[in-house]
């Protein structure tokens, strides 16, 4: 179908669509010899194309979701509605699109022409750039090439552009690959470039090089890469440094100190002559002697100078004043008084000296003779005009190419007695040596050179055959042998350890050094709970904090702590007096204006940093986000953190520009001990038909949806009761009316907080049906929402913005669509649900409420980032590129709060190695120790913790120590904080071999190597556990009073024996949530344990990495039993059986509590009653005994003999699973069929035998008949997953205490 004219007008008359640029961008429409208009608007725009270089249509679709779900042209959209509404449209960035991706500045390979030879040795050399003219730098590397070449070397070449395309192709033809990477020289303040050091790397591992050669000394970074590769390097030095004083200003420091870097990083230096020589020798260390050559053959075939004609003299030069150029005009005139037939020939590009020289000669000020004629490609070219070659040079020469080449052509040369270029002279015989800056010295012996032709000739004759048999390619090539010889014959040399530091700064500001600054736009504000909070936890912890604020319009109201604050005028005035409050950092909630018009400009002023929290209209609504500039304040440097609620939010920032490293989700919180009288016992039967939302009534919070609801839910006998107020109020009450509708009311405000409490106490549900609105305003995540789960009220919500990371469907509350039907449905099916399934949901919520929605968890993490506190990650790495590349490139998308990378590689290969380089590179918050050496975990952990200086460090195995989920570092954190007397955590292991203090000295083969041996001896019974390596925390507290790991006891073990080190040392263990570390040859293995509440992992493989990443993004529903993932279990609302096993809620209960118990891999004799289908082999494979049904048991215990055929203290497990009809009863008794199998129960079991029960809740009755019977609680398990939805009921465990205690 053809486009609407109205399209094509509306597309051109708004200066969105740019013809020619989207021809050059999408080739197949010019194939199809289409319009591109027409194309565009026919299938450009459904392939999200963007019509111009003003419109981005991905991004503005990823930005309006709700744009997206229409599959309306985007840019028709923005024209017609987005732009009235306030949305942003977005510029085509450079990183839009495969034809707009940033430059990649990394190395780009060239294969050469000359093949691999098999079993030589590989050099790297690197290079000068050369420009359209070559210098001598340049062809000295050529003839290097040539050098290395008939010394039957592999030669890789780096050059850093490629500048001179004949030049280019020349290195190709003579080396066998070419790289062009950007790179620069040694410069005063410029740091050592860590990419370029990576780059570097990564070439001398792709091409297994030998030896680093470097034709410069100006060039550091492939020299660094070789010492940290091990590899053995040299540097050509072709620089007189304690004579160049430009070279030295350059660089920016003495001459003695150069020398000294240039040895510390080669093994090696090669001088191009005596005089480079001596300027590098130091500390008895002498350079190697090997003088440059030159083309000589095609030199030496060049006719001798001519007779008949004038003497031509000849200075070949880059034309620049030092190379004494105007010496050579001062001589030139000097010569023309006597011999003005002697031409003065200028050779080298022209520039503005030659120019002035031009008209110096034009104006008569200088002879005729002297003629500037320019570069000339070749030497042979060049020296061809000449007859007489100078060396004029103002500075010390380090070779003076020009010389040689001149003389190999047979001309004499005249030089200063300056640098190198004597040494090639022997005066009187192949050439003059003059004193430096006397012209009439050079001009008298050119006058008697040009006098005496013959003797001319003679000269250039003995000056050919000298050049020839000291500077010849023979002789250059055996030079080179003697250099390259003895270094690759010897031992590779000793690699010693090397620590990269973290280039960022570690040290922290004492959190008493802080003084805060919050800057709201309205303070103090009733309504603003979660600003009032903070400030009140930063007070209570002795945070120096103040406010400003623009205006205060509640001026009765008082915050019910100590607080200073006062007014500004504007940004300016702000500055000022942050300034003369001494403020260290500042904190604001919401975007816009406060951060953009405010904030950010005042700091920018007084150079302070800022941090923020994005929440919902100031980024949401749609003039809000075209306003708020939100991409240009993050990418403020003084911007050091970006708080976002939820993972929502995150992306949708993230696609306006604020970088994904600069945002941390840290949702705002709510104080649960202030709504603990909200709850109430029996909520679970809610019996009061009763439904309840407390908000403003603005569009976006959707009520009108949750008023018809109540239409369809009148024969429910449901009512709903809506309290608050606001501009939608008489709209509201029209929709009742017009609908007769008779089970929903409005109610007015709540008038405080115990009305509040009373309406949670009094109600079955909590409903929140959030929308967007028309003018893109939307809910972030609702604080109501978060006080009514605190308050153990089910909410029913939608799956807007931040609210799934808070509530999801069955787990911790209720969500539908916001239609009436869906919302009505919704609630008639919670009412359907059993009871033990809203306490679950009841508990579920209240834990997510405490563990990930308090104010102290979020003050925490502000406190860290404004005192630049940062983690301790370690890694202990050896090879296994592919798995730790993964492990770290993982630590850095998914750790949310400031971290320090340290590394310690204990000698890995070049690969791995060059990875590693890259991540240093790359990150200036990682410390790279070189071991050298395989430590193994134990020492090796020991370096990473030395080079730390965090609270907390965080091992990571660099195999299989992998991450799955964004902020999984923030658990270890708040257990640690929450457990001071806990210095290693982890996950808790057992093993049954040495599980009690008596077992360890027999069973534990290196147990004589522990140290504080007696603390097992002096413990027999005591049952040890150990945090298994892999994956752990240590508090650095700990570390500083006892020690690490032992040397001793370096890697097998090393985990067991380290915890038993903490315990004995009076330190516990501890069991960090989130985290999953087992052993890799442990079963069940993590996809039988995992669920989404599991974001540190070890240790997984990479093929396992798929579904674990699926599992941690909730996108599949996942079995513990089968280990099988599915789009999803079917009866949600019931059992939610697996498709593939059949494995219910109960089921994958059971087996994960088995597979996190001590009693598996010993075959403990065991009694299973109903159990859970699809456990039998499970079961029967780790277990020995009966499985019966509960019928069955109950005939028995019914029959003659009143119990089974089990010997008394038989067994070690009884599982009782669906037996005992205890639920919520609170009647105190027991009925007599649960007195008979919890009897029989006591009987079989033998002391610290334990009994299982599942599909019961832990009543009192059964816990006070059990415990009358022998039995002590022993805890309970209950799991919450929406990926694996697991059973409603907690599992249970007992254990039987001794018969004396009975």
């Amino acid at each position: 179908m053809a486009p609407s004219t109205l399209d094509q007008e509306e597309l051109l008359k708004s200066g969105l669509f740019d013809p020619q640029w989207y021809l050059d961008r999408n080739t197949d429409v010019q194939i199809l010899g289409m319009d591109p208009l027409e194309h565009f608007l026919w299938l450009g725009s459904r392939l999200n194309r963007s019509p111009g270089p003003k419109f981005d249509s991905e991004r503005y679709l990823q930005v309006n979701v709700d744009v997206a779900r229409t599959d309306y042209n985007p840019v028709l959209h923005y024209i017609r509605y987005g732009k009235k509404e306030g949305r942003q449209a977005f510029e085509v960035s450079e990183t839009s699109g495969d034809l707009h991706r940033r430059h990649d500045s990394g190395p780009r390979r060239t294969t050469g022409d000359v093949p691999y030879r098999p079993g030589r040795p590989t050099v790297l050399l690197c290079s000068h750039v050369a420009g359209e003219t070559l210098f001598g730098g340049e062809r000295s590397l050529l003839d290097m090439l040539g050098g290395l070449d008939a010394l039957d070397f592999n030669v890789i070449v780096t050059v850093p552009g490629t500048g001179n395309a004949a030049y280019f192709e020349v290195l190709k033809s003579e080396a066998h690959a070419v790289y062009t990477l950007s790179y620069g020289w040694w410069r005063k303040g410029q740091p050592i470039n860590e990419k370029l050091v990576a780059h570097f790397a990564h070439i001398m591992s792709e091409n297994a090089v030998d030896v680093v050669h470097t034709n410069t000394i100006v060039l550091r970074e492939p020299l660094i890469a070789a010492r940290r590769m091990g590899l053995r390097s040299l540097v050509h030095a072709r620089e007189l440094i304690r004579h160049d004083q430009a070279l030295l200003n350059m660089i920016g420091e003495p001459a003695e100190s150069i020398v000294e870097q240039v040895w510390d990083n080669a093994d090696q230096v090669i001088a191009n002559s005596r005089a480079t020589q001596d300027g590098f020798a130091l500390d008895g260390r002498t350079p190697a002697l090997v003088y440059n050559t030159a083309d000589l053959d095609a030199l030496s075939r060049l006719p001798a100078p001519a007779q008949d004609r004038a003497l031509r003299v000849g200075l070949i030069s880059s034309n620049i004043p030092k190379k004494g150029i105007w010496d050579f005009a001062q001589v030139a005139k000097t010569v023309s008084q006597t011999h003005p037939e002697m031409l003065f020939h200028l050779i080298g590009p022209e520039n503005t000296h030659t120019a002035d020289i031009d008209q110096q000669v034009a104006a008569g000020t200088l002879p005729k003779s002297l003629r500037v004629l320019g570069y000339r490609d070749t030497p042979a070219e060049a020296i061809a005009e000449t007859d007489v070659v100078l060396s004029l040079s103002q500075f010390q020469e380090s070779f003076g190419r020009t010389v040689l080449e001149g003389m190999a052509a047979a001309r004499p040369a005249v030089v200063y007695d300056h640098g190198a270029p004597p040494e090639f002279v022997r005066h009187g015989e192949t050439g003059h040596v003059v004193p430096l800056g006397d012209i009439d010295a050079v001009a008298d012996t050119l006058r008697k050179l040009a006098d005496d032709p013959d003797a001319l000739r003679a000269m250039g004759r003995r000056a050919q055959a000298d050049v020839s048999a000291r500077f010849g390619a023979q002789a250059y090539i055996a030079q080179m042998r003697e250099v390259y010889e003895p270094l690759l014959d010897a031992p590779a040399p000793a690699t010693r350890k090397i620590t990269l530091p973290a280039r960022m700064p570690l040290d922290p500001m004492p959190r008493s050094a802080l003084k805060i600054a919050y800057f709201c736009w309205h303070f103090p504000v009733p309504s603003e709970t979660f600003v009032l909070n903070e400030l009140r936890l930063l007070r209570a912890q002795g945070i120096d904090v103040r406010v400003f604020c623009r205006q205060s319009p509640y001026p009765d109201f008082a915050p019910d702590f100590d607080i200073e604050w006062e007014r500004v005028k504007d940004a300016d005035h702000l500055a000022q007096r942050l300034t003369e409050t001494g403020i260290t950092n500042v904190h604001a909630h919401f975007v816009y204006p406060t951060v953009t018009d405010m904030v950010w400009p005042a700091c920018e002023t007084a150079q302070i940093p800022f941090t923020y929290i994005a929440h919902a209209q100031d980024i949401f609504r749609y003039r809000n986000d075209a306003a708020n500039r939100v991409s240009e304040v993050s990418a403020s440097p003084l911007c050091r953190k970006v708080f976002v609620p939820s993972r929502f939010h995150r992306g949708y920032l993230e696609a306006r520009g604020v970088p994904a490293e600069k945002m941390m989700i840290n949702p705002n919180g709510c104080d649960h001990r202030l709504y603990a009288e909200g709850h109430t016992p029996d909520r679970a039967t809610r019996p009061f038909r009763r439904i309840i939302a407390i908000h403003r009534f603005t569009e976006k919070k959707g009520l009108v949806h949750l008023i018809r609801a109540g239409k369809l839910l009148e024969q429910d006998n449901v009512r709903i009761e809506l309290y608050g107020y606001g501009e939608l109020e008489d709209e509201y009450r029209e929709a009742i009316r017009a609908q007769g509708i008779t089970n929903v009311a409005l109610c007015g405000p709540v008038k405080g907080r115990d009305a509040m409490l009373k309406l949670y106490r009094e109600s079955d549900l909590f409903a929140c049906p959030s929308v967007r609105a028309s003018d893109g305003d939307m809910d972030g995540i609702p604080t109501v929402l978060m006080e009514a789960m605190a308050a153990g009220l089910p909410v029913l919500t939608t799956d807007l913005s931040g609210i799934p990371d808070l509530v999801e469907d069955g787990i911790t509350g209720l969500v539908c669509e916001p239609t009436p039907e869906a919302i009505a449905a919704r609630i008639r099916a919670y009412y359907a649900l059993p009871d033990v399934a809203v306490q679950a949901i009841i508990d579920t919520a209240s834990d997510r409420i405490r563990a990930d929605y308090n104010t102290e968890h979020l003050v925490e993490n502000l406190v860290r980032t404004w005192a630049r506190e940062t983690i301790d990650l370690m890694i202990v790495s050896w090879n296994n590129l592919a798995q730790t590349s993964e492990v770290i490139r993982r630590l850095y998308k998914y750790t949310s709060l400031p971290f320090h990378l340290i590394v310690c590689d204990n000698g890995s290969s070049a690969p791995a190695l060059a990875h590693l380089l890259d991540v240093y590179g790359t990150h200036d918050n990682v410390t790279i120790v070189l071991n050298r050496e395989n430590a193994l975990v134990g020492p090796g952990t020991n370096i990473c913790l030395d080079q730390g200086r965090s609270d907390y460090a965080i091992y990571v195995c660099g195999k299989e120590g992998m991450t799955t989920r964004y902020g999984w570092e923030t658990s270890f954190v708040s257990y640690m904080n929450a457990n001071p007397r806990v210095g290693l955590a982890g996950t808790l292991c057992y093993s049954p071999s040495y599980l009690f203090g008596r077992d360890y000295p027999k069973a534990q083969a290196l147990f004589h190597k522990f140290r504080n041996q007696e603390f097992a001896t002096q413990n027999p019974d005591r049952e040890f556990s150990h945090v298994q390596g892999g994956f752990f925390a240590i508090r650095r507290a700990m570390t500083d009073k006892i020690g690490a790991f032992s040397t001793e006891v370096p890697h097998n073990s090393t985990d067991v024996e380290f915890s038993y080190f903490v315990e004995s040392s009076g330190w516990e263990l501890g069991e960090v949530p989130g985290l999953m570390a087992l052993f890799n040859k442990t079963r069940p293995g993590l996809l039988h344990r995992v669920d989404e509440s599991i974001g540190a992992l070890h240790p997984p493989m990479l093929a396992d990495l798929p579904a674990l990443d699926a599992i941690a993004r909730r996108e599949v529903h996942h079995c513990n039993v089968c280990a099988r993932q599915s789009p999803s279990f079917t009866d949600l609302d019931g059992a939610a059986p697996c498709p593939h096993c059949g494995a219910t809620r109960r089921t994958r209960s059971v087996h994960r509590v088995l597979a996190e118990s001590l009693l598996l891999y010993r075959r403990l004799p065991a009694l299973a009653v109903n159990l859970p289908s699809g456990l039998d082999g499970f079961w029967r494979e780790q277990f020995q005994g009966r499985i019966c049904d509960a019928d069955t048991l109950d005939s028995e215990l019914a029959g003659p003999l009143g119990r089974t055929d089990f010997s008394d203290a038989r067994l070690q497990v009884v599982l009782l699973n669906d037996v005992l009809t205890a639920r919520f009863e609170t009647s105190g008794t027991l009925a007599p069929r649960d007195t008979r199998v919890l009897a029989e129960a006591a009987r079989l079991l033998a002391p610290k035998g334990t009994l299982i029960v599942a599909g019961s809740a832990q009543v009192a009755a059964m816990t006070q008949a059990l415990a009358k019977l022998g039995f002590a609680s022993a805890g309970a398990k209950r799991y919450a997953s929406s990926v694996s939805h697991y059973d409603w009921f907690p599992v249970l465990f007992f254990t039987r205490l001794r018969h004396d205690a009975t």
